[in-house]
């Protein structure tokens, strides 16, 4: 089995720290929980091909409602449809629906968060099936939906923030994922994935009028994946590293972001016992990535995107890859209330036998605000 991703309780911990360090040195009208309710739907295609012989592309509609029920209170919904096809057996269906909820408290400047992830995607696949799920899940293609059921999930967390002064804050958070047993496989056993304990801890630093610099780091701990009952395998802590550039230009804006993630050699079971894997297959990864945010007029907002990932070489199918991309996302705005966000990107590297990658994507999608 594979170790299912935990990027959705990073991303909302860090997105919360930065929102509340954003509050706390700003102490203005601005509120830590959203004020603006959204109805999001992003169709998106995306296709790879790997070498001569492997090509596949995936057709993905992603609905995000938002809605805040105080001003210290919000809630969201995520939940998404997706087909994947091309040289390798066909996968598609729902996938899970995520509920989550973010309270801020605002004399400690906490944020509470809980995220829950229902059962409603498509599990218990033919082993066909479930070949195409390893592929797509692989992080080097970056697919939208990159997994669709995975049973039910609950992670709460806890992210801080203090402004030290006008220029420096400082933020903490943690949280914890549970995850439920399930059935990946048709007429296979019930598979218990490890729960997981993460920790961040971020600076952000106001270098002038219009720049910034913002800091984290985030730990990712593991606990062991059951089948059956019986301990199979416990992946490597993860410790990652980001550092976000921000700079505003008049109306526009230049946001340049490094990441560097590193995750020790997973544990396998041997005669009862863990035992570390004899080649570490989980690769580092050292990112980089632009977004320009041109504000061409009050009707069309533009972001050029550029990026470089490198991955290294382990036992993976797919790792040593260096890959870059670039793309174009402008957003059209025909109201107040209603938006166009557009995206095309382009993405290509090598693998370490030469063989080539290379990926495309565009989508158009729609945001209504009330």
């Amino acid at each position: 089995m594979t170790k299912p991703r935990s990027y959705h309780i990073t991303i909302v911990l860090t997105g919360l720290l930065l929102a509340a360090t954003d509050y706390v040195r700003s102490q203005s009208d601005a509120y830590v929980i959203s004020q603006q309710s959204f109805v999001r739907l992003v169709p998106l295609y995306q296709h790879w091909s790997v070498g001569d012989e492997t090509r596949f592309s995936q057709f993905g509609v992603g609905l995000s409602v938002y809605a805040p029920l105080s001003k210290d209170l919000g809630v969201s919904l995520q939940t998404a449809h997706v087909g994947t096809q091309g040289d390798v057996t066909s996968l598609s269906g729902m996938a899970d629906a995520k509920v989550s909820f973010n309270y801020f408290f605002e004399r400690p400047g906490i944020v509470a968060s809980c995220g829950i992830s229902l059962p409603s995607g498509k599990s218990e696949l033919t082993q066909e099936e479930f070949e195409t799920s390893l592929l797509i899940s692989d992080e080097v293609f970056e697919l939208q939906i990159p997994n669709l059921g995975q049973g039910l999930t609950v992670q709460p967390g806890l992210a801080w923030a203090r402004s030290l002064n006008d220029k420096v804050s400082v933020g903490a958070g943690v949280s914890y994922h549970y995850k439920a047993k399930y059935k990946p496989l048709a007429d296979y056993g019930d598979y218990d994935p490890g729960d997981e304990v993460l920790l961040t801890g971020g600076v952000d630093l106001r270098i002038g009028e219009a720049s910034s610099i913002a800091a984290d780091v985030v730990v990712t701990m593991y606990g062991g994946d059951k089948l059956d009952g019986d301990d199979v395998f416990a992946s490597g802590n993860k410790i990652t590293a980001n550092v976000q550039f921000r700079k505003y230009i008049g109306q526009h804006e230049l946001l340049v972001s490094s990441c560097y993630r590193s995750r020790s050699a997973n544990d396998i079971v041997i005669a009862g016992a863990f035992v570390p894997e004899e080649e570490k297959v989980a690769p580092d990864l050292f990112g980089i990535s632009a977004v320009f945010q041109w504000q061409a007029s009050s009707r069309l907002l533009v972001r050029f995107l550029a990026d470089g990932r490198f991955y290294q070489q382990t036992a993976s199918v797919v790792s040593g890859v260096n890959i870059f991309g670039a793309g174009i996302a402008p957003e059209i705005i025909l109201s107040s209330n209603m938006k166009l966000p557009a995206r095309a990107r382009f993405q290509s590297g090598k693998l370490p036998g030469g063989e080539s990658i290379t990926g495309l994507e565009f989508g158009l999608g729609i945001a209504v605000m009330f």
